[in-house]
C-alpha cells in the first residue's frame, strides 16, 4: 500500500477518517513528511515512502468487529467479578 495517513486521535480514536487527503491538512502532511525523511536519514534507514506497483488500499472491515467488541467487554466484566470475588475471599480460608 502506498497512502499517506493523517488521524485526529483525540476526535477520531478509532482512526476511521483519513484526514491526508483534505487541502488543509496539506502543509502538516509535508512537516511531518519532512520530519520523517530527517529521522530515516539520521539512522540510516535506506527504506522508500513510496511503493512502485503499490496494492490497492480499500479493504472491508471484518464482519465481527462488533463481536470482538462484545468479546471485549465480556472479558472485562469477568475480570471484575474475579477482582471483586479475590477481594472477598479470607486469605487462608477456603
Amino acid at each position: 500500500m502506498d497512502q499517506t495517513q493523517l488521524f485526529d486521535l483525540q476526535n477520531d480514536p478509532r482512526e476511521l477518517t483519513n484526514l491526508a487527503d483534505k487541502p488543509q491538512h496539506a502543509a502538516k502532511i509535508v512537516q511531518l513528511t519532512a520530519l520523517l525523511e530527517q529521522e530515516m536519514a539520521h539512522y540510516a534507514d535506506t527504506a522508500s515512502l513510496t511503493v512502485k506497483n503499490p496494492k490497492p488500499t480499500q479493504w472491508t472491515p471484518r464482519a465481527s468487529s462488533a463481536n470482538t467488541e462484545q468479546k471485549i467487554e465480556q472479558r472485562a466484566k469477568r475480570k471484575v467479578k474475579r477482582q471483586a470475588n479475590a477481594a472477598t475471599e479470607t486469605p487462608g480460608v477456603q
